[in-house]
């Protein structure tokens, strides 16, 4: 597995990859990423990784950069990522730490949905919310964006985006702090920052 190889910096994703806890059965976890690790879909559209709900199996050291390239991520937080934006494979950083998880030309699958009106509120709000200071720039977002042409409403199948949905979203240029759920049940913080692009 490329998290757990130092000597693998990109990893190169040809077919859809579906990660279980069983995966890392024999990996000693929390797998700590002390160098920029890029993950990869090698296919012309983005290729699946599906992240299944695993839950704190990686740490990355601050400074470190996680990219994801051409993927279309799903099964990669529980609950709401629009209250809690985040993946719950990777683990909150201590205090004072920082790290980047990049999503590049790929795409995030919701398993909900907020009403459109509802998203675009939120949408429009965050347009107008400060980025982190060590990514600036100008969040946009593009809502509704245009679903894939012939999408596939009957076919539970089908690669995710060739599926229809309610509707879509298009991260342009989207920087923000990653939050996690503390012991409350609130909102936290939990080191990371994410950019969209």
């Amino acid at each position: 597995m490329a998290f757990a190889d130092p000597g693998v910096d990109m990893a190169l994703v040809a077919s859809a990859i579906y990660l279980t806890e069983q995966d890392w059965d024999s990996i000693a976890t929390p797998v700590v990423v002390r160098r920029n690790l890029t993950v990869t879909g090698i296919t012309g559209d983005p290729a699946t990784l599906d992240l299944g709900y695993v839950k704190g199996k990686v740490r990355l050291v601050s400074g470190v950069t996680l990219t994801l390239h051409n993927l279309a991520l799903t099964g990669y937080r529980a609950g709401s990522f629009v209250l809690a934006p985040g993946l719950d494979l990777v683990l909150p950083l201590p205090a004072g730490e920082r790290a980047v998880v990049r999503l590049e030309g790929g795409a995030l699958v919701l398993g909900l949905c907020y009403p459109l009106a509802t998203a675009q509120q939120a949408a429009r709000a965050s347009a107008n919310t400060s980025r982190p200071l060590a990514l600036p720039g100008t969040n946009a977002y593009v809502l509704p964006d245009p679903l894939p042409p012939g999408c596939s409403a009957d076919e539970p199948a089908a690669p995710p985006l060739e599926r229809c949905y309610a509707y879509a979203q298009r991260y342009v240029d989207v920087a923000t702090v990653s939050i996690s759920v503390g012991p409350s049940g609130g909102p936290v913080a939990n080191g990371y920052l994410r950019r969209f692009t």
